[in-house]
């Protein structure tokens, strides 16, 4: 099965473990505005750096994101579409 990112649970994550934005952006080496446009979902973090983040807040790290589930038609529609494009 195949999954879309759905919201994120950064700020919810940080409350349980007593961090702040600032606290993640510091341990993860990035600017405050960074880590607030991930836990905003503003931008979405990539494989790597969301499996870092997890490894880094002792998480796992299917709870930083909402993962919902592509159907098969709608992968199919998403990859007619963009082959024509």
């Amino acid at each position: 099965m195949r999954y879309k990112l759905g919201r994120c649970f950064l700020p919810e994550i940080w409350k349980e473990i007593g961090w702040t934005n600032q606290d993640f952006a510091e341990k993860m080496d990035m600017s405050r505005q960074q880590a607030s446009d991930y836990g905003t979902g503003k931008k979405k973090m990539g494989t790597a750096l969301t499996f870092a983040a997890a490894d880094t807040m002792g998480v796992d790290p299917r709870r930083i994101y909402e993962l919902i589930p592509i159907k098969q038609s709608e992968r199919r529609k998403r990859r007619s579409t963009k082959s024509t494009t």
